[in-house]
């Protein structure tokens, strides 16, 4: 799709998975969880966390379930993008495109 990505470790991550890298060289730090159940605020505290270990611009959690209400309220206190699973699979679909906030691809 054109953005630079890279993977964290599978272990130590410091809370991402990928560190996405736009046109503009913003850094996204993605947290993806996959759940069962609705993730939860940590998933957005380990985000907002490792965007100052990897010298993120942008926070994004993604899920193939919905969050919990702590969780969204965090994101939102914060600027953390959240995608759903019902957002994720629009994406994949090719339905939606990353939010202005991340940018045109690289």
């Amino acid at each position: 799709m054109g953005f630079k990505v890279e993977s964290t470790p599978r272990t130590g991550d410091f809370g991402a998975d990928l560190i996405v890298e736009n046109i503009e060289e913003s850094r996204i730090i993605v947290q993806c969880k996959r759940f069962k159940s609705k993730v939860n605020l940590k998933a957005v505290q380990e985000v907002v966390g490792a965007m100052g270990h990897y010298a993120g611009d942008y926070g994004v959690v993604i899920t193939n379930n919905s969050f919990l209400n702590s969780a969204v309220k965090l994101a939102e206190s914060h600027d953390i993008e959240l995608w759903d699973g019902d957002k994720l699979v629009s994406f994949l679909a090719g339905d939606l495109s990353f939010s202005e906030i991340i940018g045109t691809p690289k």
